[in-house]
């Protein structure tokens, strides 16, 4: 049952840090977010919490275990998210997962084109912010991608080794959300680039809390 004791002891676990990947050795302080939640619900302490659903738990599970600064700022960037995930298996998986793509595609995207310069970015970013439904969104990623100088879209994953700027590498990551669950992975790298320490990865984050937020997940009303 989600009720506020059970969120009042996912905040007091969460106080005592949270730790990137599964621990063979659970407790307070030696946990992934997940394992936290399930320790908290009483079940199997796992990384797969029985309130939470599948492609949202997908996402929790890559965001904790990017390169957070420390155990502390893995914990405070997704204590949010993991109040408001409570619940969400009883949400429409793809419908998070469309709300998702295109909240990434939409705000986080631009933000990465605004750091390397938003006079040379400035058509993408107003196509990107524009775009009214996912299917905009992807089409703007794209041209995005070529703009950035990439042979082409479909083809982004196999010939990223080619491009060495800043700017092509960024661009990259941030538009696999449109191919892939991946946006933890994109964060990390957008974070790595920009040198911003944990912005990109709590950006991620705040976007996953407020998609749930639209859906209704019974665990932000405990926000």
């Amino acid at each position: 049952m989600i009720n506020q004791e059970l969120v009042n002891s996912i905040h007091s676990l969460l106080d005592k840090g949270v730790t990137s990947g599964l621990s063979k050795k659970p407790k307070p302080g030696n946990m992934c977010v997940e394992q936290v939640i399930s320790y908290a619900l009483g079940d199997k302490i796992n990384d797969e919490p029985s309130c939470v659903g599948y492609e949202v738990r997908i996402f929790v599970t890559r965001l904790n275990d990017r390169s957070w600064s420390s155990n502390s700022a893995r914990a405070e960037g997704m204590r949010e998210l993991a109040i408001a995930q409570l619940g969400s298996n009883s949400l429409d998986q793809k419908e998070f997962l469309d709300r998702f793509y295109f909240a990434v595609l939409t705000k986080m995207l631009p933000s990465m084109f605004r750091y390397f310069g938003e006079e040379k970015w400035e058509k993408e970013i107003k196509s990107l912010e524009g775009a009214k439904d996912l299917k905009e969104a992807m089409e703007a990623s794209y041209a995005a991608v070529y703009a950035a100088s990439f042979v082409n879209a479909d083809d982004a994953v196999r010939y990223a080794t080619l491009y060495t700027t800043k700017e092509d590498y960024a661009t990259h990551y941030a538009t696999q959300a449109a191919y892939s669950t991946q946006a933890a992975y994109i964060a990390s790298y957008a974070a790595n680039l920009t040198k911003t320490g944990d912005k990109y990865l709590c950006m991620v984050a705040h976007l996953a809390v407020e998609v749930l937020k639209e859906m209704k997940s019974p665990g932000y009303q405990f926000l």
